[in-house]
């Protein structure tokens, strides 16, 4: 059975969207004056949350949200129109759009510009996109020089292990010539090292891990689960889980990069063993056999982006609190 305390982060998403768009409608126009500064606060909270957010804010602010959504259709006064900043509104235009990756599935969470938005644009708000021309488009932005540049910038980041920068190098150039099993292999097997690599990091440093924290964060990506305490934490997926803890800014990008790796590239469902994705285990283990295309070659590459600017954050966390290792 679901833990009941759980916090379901997604639907809060959701309320703020939701609530943005109200703000915005000709029902409006019937709120009480006495809301006024209460709805600026939300603009305000949006944006905060949208830019730099921990846990314990998310769920505080998810409790206001419930209590705010309860008591807005009792409002029947009308008031003056209450304007919300251009800054407001494209914070909620990425919110919505991080959600539209979200939904086909496109690890480009940490990517996003103002082209990308641009591009897909027509497909946000279809209730169900064409997820064959979603791919055509996004493939077509994603070229080789594009690629180049997140593999150069691998060879630069201080916290990519010297010993492993050859086998990314080489995993670019079997992309390159067209060789995608070889790159998306390759790539899938450096991922279980590299999110170990960079979670002994935060355990030589001496940073405690909130039980707390771990509990929310195991029972969100795993809602019908109750977390019991004891994780094995020579597993990668907890290894994850316990990195995502520190997390203490741009939680709504990094809540959908930890998602699409635990519960895509970690996957153990049978249902994904010839996945569109590049699943981790199913690789390594010679289960899944038709990831020799450049759709997961691409998708291969920006995991291992995401993993490598997830190692640089906690890198910039640890010394920000002037934990060094021991």
């Amino acid at each position: 059975m679901p833990n009941q305390n759980n916090y379901d982060f997604s639907k809060l998403v959701e309320k703020l969207v939701e609530s943005t768009n109200f703000l915005q409608s000709d029902e409006w126009k019937q709120a009480t004056a006495s809301y006024r500064q209460m709805l600026e606060g939300l603009g305000e909270a949006v944006r905060s949350i949208y830019e730099s957010a921990s846990m314990q804010m998310m769920r505080s602010l998810s409790e206001q949200m419930q209590a705010f959504a309860k008591t807005l259709p009792k409002i029947e006064i009308t008031i003056p129109k209450i304007e919300i900043s251009e800054e407001t509104k494209e914070s909620i235009r990425r919110i919505r759009f991080l959600r539209f990756l979200e939904k086909v599935e496109w690890p480009l969470f940490l990517m996003i510009d103002e082209d990308l938005m641009n591009l897909l644009e027509p497909y946000i708000d279809e209730k169900d996109p064409d997820f064959n021309k979603v791919n055509e488009e996004i493939l077509g932005v994603l070229s080789n020089e594009y690629v180049e540049k997140l593999c150069d910038r691998w060879t630069k980041s201080s916290v990519v292990n010297d010993q492993r920068r050859p086998l990314l190098k080489e995993a670019y150039q079997l992309f390159v010539e067209g060789f995608y099993y070889g790159c998306t292999s390759l790539l899938t097997c450096q991922f279980e090292g590299l999110v170990s690599d960079f979670y002994k990091k935060q355990t030589r440093s001496g940073l405690e891990i909130s039980e707390d924290n771990l509990k929310v964060i195991y029972e969100h990506y795993n809602p019908n689960k109750t977390f019991q305490g004891n994780l094995r934490m020579s597993s990668e997926k907890n290894q994850l889980l316990a990195m995502a803890t520190l997390a203490d800014s741009g939680f709504f990008y990094w809540n959908a990069v930890i998602g699409y790796l635990y519960k895509i590239v970690l996957t153990s469902d049978e249902q994904m063993d010839q996945s569109n994705h590049p699943c981790r285990n199913k690789i390594c283990h010679g289960i899944q056999l038709n990831h020799g295309t450049r759709e997961h070659a691409v998708k291969s590459i920006l995991i291992t982006d995401m993993t490598i600017k997830l190692g640089e954050d906690l890198e910039r966390i640890l010394n920000e609190c002037d934990c060094h290792e021991e």
